[in-house]
């Protein structure tokens, strides 16, 4: 049920070109003009971090695009975001009622006003813009929207070496797009040195190696980006994808094993989403069920308070390891709390499916059968 975006920036870069910014670094950040908001509205605070992502309602990546920011709206609580359809209302009305609820603040634009506030000069969409204390930051494509975020949060970001990068994504570009792994492969290495987390330059340098039939050196290849970028739960996600995607169980194995002990003390809710993911996407048999009802229950355990869908994810990872052991009735208990959670989101079917399959293998149990 917790599926992460660990995938899919490849595609991303495919299709996006990387033209220069719509608005520039430390202008004050406009507000949002909108004909309508649906859920909720949000404004951009004097203090703090706040992301508005500016969109073309009607594309075919835009409500995977909106899924994306309701992943890290919940990750990254202390960040306010938004997002703003480039559409007329009725348009934008259709779309909603036929994909969502959303859970994250939506607004029809107003005649155009906040695209053109926010990105006048740019014609490709998504485009997403992040403000740090009411200024501008930084825009760009909102694939990389997560990984400016920890950066400016910290103090790392660098609107120089966001330039060099930028530089260097219009031929890795156009190499990925010529189907030339050679080319991308050098492209995403010079991307690399300058930003060892680059997301794009990573799955950029295995789409190559993919190309190029050397898969056992993609997978020591994400070994040594995990190795450089110790605190990023997204990247070992990327190497459990890798070694799922392979076969490779064995591997799989111990790399649960050590993500889930590396990220076990972090004071962030990186273990959730980590946890939520190894457990959720393993092959049935492959991970230690000890080993998976410790892990899970760790995490619960750092959110157990948390009525937010970032509890939910918890409860629902825990829910299923408790089903899997053999605790029916206790993952009765956990399901029934992450539905609560769940109610008046896309995704409460899902939470009340899962809860009547529980509940089945509960009447079993107590039928003796």
């Amino acid at each position: 049920m917790m599926k992460h975006l660990v995938s899919g920036l490849l595609g991303a870069a495919m299709s996006a070109a990387f033209p220069l910014h719509a608005i520039d670094a430390d202008q004050a950040m406009p507000a949002i003009d909108a004909a309508k908001w649906y859920t909720r509205t949000m404004s951009v605070p004097a203090k703090g971090l706040a992301a508005v992502i500016l969109l073309d309602i009607t594309s075919d990546d835009a409500v995977n695009t909106l899924r994306m920011l309701e992943n890290l709206d919940t990750e990254l609580p202390d960040v306010k975001f938004a997002a703003v359809a480039i559409n007329p209302v009725k348009t934008t009305d259709a779309v909603v009622r036929d994909n969502g609820p959303f859970q994250i603040p939506l607004a029809a634009d107003n005649n155009l006003k906040s695209r053109n506030l926010f990105a006048e000069t740019e014609s490709l969409f998504p485009y997403a813009v992040l403000a740090k204390d009411g200024k501008v930051a930084w825009s760009g494509h909102p694939t990389e929207l997560e990984s400016v975020i920890r950066k400016v949060a910290d103090g790392s970001f660098s609107v120089s070496k966001q330039k060099q990068i930028e530089a260097i994504r219009q031929e890795l570009q156009m190499a990925i797009q010529a189907g030339l792994p050679e080319v991308v492969s050098n492209s995403a290495d010079k991307i690399l040195k300058i930003a060892p987390d680059d997301r794009i330059a990573i799955q950029a340098k295995l789409f190559a190696f993919n190309a190029r039939g050397k898969m056992a050196d993609a997978v020591k290849f994400i070994q040594e980006i995990c190795d450089k970028n110790p605190k990023d739960a997204k990247l070992r996600m990327m190497q459990l994808d890798l070694l799922l995607n392979r076969g490779d169980t064995s591997a799989y194995q111990k790399a649960v094993k050590k993500a889930l002990s590396d990220f076990e003390k972090t004071s962030d809710n990186s273990l959730v989403f980590l946890s939520a993911y190894a457990l959720e996407n393993a092959p049935y048999g492959v991970l230690d069920p000890a080993m998976m009802l410790d892990a899970a229950q760790k995490a619960y355990d750092k959110v157990k308070n948390s009525r937010t869908p970032l509890g939910a994810v918890a409860r629902e990872t825990l829910a299923r390891i408790q089903a899997e052991t053999g605790h029916v009735e206790k993952a009765v208990a956990f399901q029934e709390e992450a539905l609560a959670s769940r109610k008046g989101t896309h995704l409460e079917q899902a939470a009340a499916s899962r809860l009547a399959y529980y509940k089945k293998l509960a009447a079993m149990k107590s039928a003796g059968k």
